[in-house]
């Protein structure tokens, strides 16, 4: 654990160099960053592989002094490692009982303007980026790039050009004025897809719908309904699980390995807590017999 808080602290140095746009405190960084990052995995697993490219793309960022989207870049990356060292020291299935009646009040005005943000933001590296500003209370450090609610193809290129993980949710379909996400699934897919539920509120009542980023062609089955109020979270996941196969997603890639299923998908939503804790239930009581 020490050992990843040290790469943290590396990439927290980083990212102050690239906010304050030090190149040469940039390339020192990055040069301890991989030294560390080498020290902690070796040099012949998959993820070392993986981060020499990541990282010689955010060296060529920095050269050509495109400072905003390199910060976008380091902040999605100390995302990614403080969420490893949040699970690796927690319990994702936890211990307290699940409350499949549970509801939010309201997915609409008033909530807090951080959460309102939040919510609209499609990608997930950028969102994880500034929900980590916004937990330090860094918020005047901010850029424009990242708190856009889309980005240009320009942009999705230049983001996607350090690893294609960071595309992740960018090609959601965009939200109406008044649409929100309440939920979405993200899967460790080379571009970490995201499929995703939005809802916005008419007269009629609450209209839902689940989307993906491939103009529906991973859904299956019913992806639209409609509720007076907010969906209960057991509601909401088997409307989410009914449209979008989640368990043939994970079957067709690891056939009845539990423990990597559960290392690929994370549920996530800023209305329903026990969203992820409840997928992986669903999954380990899927293959009873399997270790996990």
């Amino acid at each position: 654990m020490q050992e990843i808080k040290n790469l943290v602290d590396t990439l927290e140095i980083l990212e102050k160099a690239v906010r304050e746009r030090n190149q040469e405190k940039s390339f020192e960084a990055v040069t301890v960053f991989l030294l560390q990052f080498m020290g902690v995995f070796g040099h012949d697993q998959e993820v070392v592989r993986d981060t020499f490219p990541t990282m010689e793309g955010l060296k060529n960022q920095i050269t050509a002094k495109n400072y905003d989207t390199a910060h976008v870049q380091v902040l999605a990356l100390l995302a990614w490692l403080r969420e490893a060292m949040s699970l690796s020291s927690s319990d994702p299935l936890g211990e307290q009982p699940i409350d499949l009646s549970f509801r939010p009040k309201s997915y609409f005005w008033p909530l807090g303007l951080e959460r309102h943000v939040l919510t609209r933001i499609k990608g997930s590296s950028r969102r994880a980026a500034l929900q980590r500003l916004v937990d330090a209370g860094q918020l005047d450090d901010i850029p424009d790039f990242l708190a856009k609610e889309d980005l240009s193809e320009e942009e999705r290129r230049a983001i996607g050009s350090l690893h294609p993980m960071f595309m992740g949710a960018e090609y959601l379909p965009d939200k109406q004025a008044d649409e929100v996400e309440i939920a979405r699934i993200e899967i460790k897919s080379t571009t970490g897809d995201v499929t995703s539920v939005y809802a916005k509120r008419r007269s009629s009542g609450i209209h839902y719908r689940v989307v993906d980023e491939y103009d529906g062609a991973t859904l299956t089955g019913v992806c639209e309904r409609v509720s007076a109020g907010p969906l209960s979270l057991g509601e909401l996941v088997d409307f989410f699980l009914g449209a979008w196969p989640f368990m043939d997603v994970l079957e067709m890639n690891f056939e009845q390995d539990v423990e990597q299923m559960l290392d690929f998908f994370r549920g996530v939503s800023n209305f329903y807590p026990d969203l992820d804790r409840l997928l992986r239930q669903r999954v380990i009581a899927a293959y009873p017999g399997s270790d996990h």
